[in-house]
């Protein structure tokens, strides 16, 4: 869906981080705020020259918005208002049931 539909590397960059930082404490869940996802998904500072721009809030919460639109998140906005929190949840993968072609070597 990320490299085929919304093809936006912030989108990518975006969800990746999010996925780190829930498989961090195995909940599924990623609980912060705008400005640390600003801070995760901005470039480090060159050695030398200009740094290069993180993403605004209002980008990033148009990432956000296309993640959640085809379904790879959800929130819930109003909680989220409410609580002053970022929170956010990965959508379930769905499982495959077919199992991987193994093919035995046959002896040399």
């Amino acid at each position: 869906m990320l490299l085929n539909v919304l093809r936006d590397p912030l989108a990518t960059q975006c969800f990746i981080a999010i996925r780190s930082m829930c498989d961090l404490f195995g909940t599924g869940e990623y609980l912060g705020s705008y400005a640390q996802l600003m801070h995760l998904c901005t470039p480090p500072k060159p050695e030398r020259g200009p740094s290069r721009k993180g993403p605004t809030r209002e980008v990033l919460r148009g990432v956000l918005d296309d993640l959640e639109a085809y379904g790879l998140i959800a929130r819930d906005k109003s909680a989220n208002f409410n609580h002053g929190q970022l929170r956010i949840y990965l959508a379930v993968r769905k499982k495959s049931n077919s199992k991987p072609v193994v093919k035995k070597s046959r002896p040399i």
